[in-house]
């Protein structure tokens, strides 16, 4: 009988589940001319921060067969849209097994679905980016838990308990051969509705 808990069955699931997406030396500076431009908008935050968050948004993109295209002029809660559904992309540069999904607060947690990302290599010859997996920001209410951290409690979703980014591959299929929209709940698409391409970078 295979178990279905502990550590052992957590990490082997995260490996089965997880797509690592791999960025050339060229294509890393792309992306960071990327985060300088948003830095050089936003201001907010460091460039690190937004070098990391650019790297994940690519990382999502890439691993779904999108076209990769970003917005400078805020941060409003979605990174870019599957059909019709709002996606915010998470990333993580720690290590594997902390590498879940955190929101500041429930009330962040804007669009539709959040997907969680990890850089895992990163040099000058070479960045690697995890996709772990998503999931909707009804299911994420429900089985999020407030952890400390720092001065405050956050919203914390372990990783083991995402939904595999397989799922919404097959989802965005079935929207460009339907011409429907992505059902966030079941990955099913609906009909009818446009597609809202994304254009290169």
């Amino acid at each position: 009988m295979v178990r279905d808990n502990g550590a052992a069955f957590k990490l082997k699931r995260e490996r089965d589940d997880t797509v690592t997406v791999s960025f050339t030396k060229y294509e890393r500076k792309l992306l960071e001319n990327e985060a300088a431009k948003r830095h050089a908008i936003q201001g907010q935050s460091s460039q690190h921060y937004h070098r990391t968050g650019v790297f994940g948004e690519a990382a999502a993109m890439r691993a779904l067969g999108l076209p990769l295209s970003f917005c400078h002029e805020s941060d409003c809660g979605t990174d870019f849209l599957l059909g019709n559904v709002e996606v915010d992309v998470k990333c993580s540069n720690g290590l594997p097994h902390k590498s879940n999904l955190i929101f500041d607060s429930f009330d962040k947690f804007i669009a539709d679905i959040a997907i969680q990302t990890r850089i895992a290599f990163n040099n000058n010859a070479l960045l690697q980016v995890e996709v772990i997996g998503w999931i909707t920001k009804d299911d994420f209410k429900l089985k999020a838990e407030m952890v400390p951290m720092r001065k405050a409690k956050k919203p914390l979703l372990k990783r083991h308990l995402l939904r595999p980014i397989q799922e919404l591959q097959h989802g965005l299929d079935e929207i460009l051969i339907t011409g429907g929209t992505l059902n966030a709940s079941t990955s099913a698409a609906n009909k009818p509705a446009s597609v809202h391409r994304l254009s290169p970078i």
